[in-house]
């Protein structure tokens, strides 16, 4: 059982350790993660989600049908669909809504093109960000870190047990 425990908190820390390294590699490359916070853009996209926007995305290359990230009044972030391509700028809505935006998404609130979305992941980011979430993984880090300390300190011990008791044999 003791074994299992070991391995179980293996496979988290590497899981941990590798979703940090291919954060970083996705942030250095210009793409960076927003949660989706309403129900706008289902089923397409599911509120909670997880979506990473290329911010380097050439405004020009946005196209009818691309979905994008744009700022809107108040400085909130939006993703939806490009349904139009106009002279003044980007014309915007929501799978979920019946009507436009009604907001021009010119180059100067545009945001990125959203690449791809992971359902759900969105709200154990935003549970991280919060208090409660900081203190949790404090505490899950802080667990391993025990655990393996105890692990190596009793393998030694028993390492210690087993050649004293194989010396009193000879």
């Amino acid at each position: 059982m003791k074994r299992i425990i070991v391995i179980a908190i293996n496979m988290a820390v590497c899981t941990v350790g590798i979703s940090i390294l291919l954060f970083a590699i996705l942030l250095l490359a210009g793409i960076r993660p927003y949660v989706v916070l309403s129900g706008s853009m289902e089923p397409v996209i599911r509120t909670g989600s997880l979506c990473f926007v290329y911010r380097r995305a050439d405004y020009e290359d946005i196209c009818t049908g691309d979905i994008i990230a744009f700022h809107v009044q108040g400085g909130n972030l939006v993703t939806h669909r490009v349904i139009a391509v106009t002279e003044e700028g980007l014309e915007t809505k929501g799978d979920a809504n019946e009507l436009s935006d009604g907001i021009t998404t010119t180059e100067r609130n545009f945001e990125g093109k959203t690449l791809f979305c992971i359902p759900g992941l969105g709200y154990f980011s935003r549970f991280c960000r919060t208090g409660r979430g900081r203190a949790v993984m404090l505490f899950l880090l802080a667990g391993v870190f025990l655990v393996e300390i105890l692990e190596s300190t009793g393998g030694k011990q028993n390492n210690r047990r087993k050649k004293k008791e194989n010396e009193e044999k000879i």
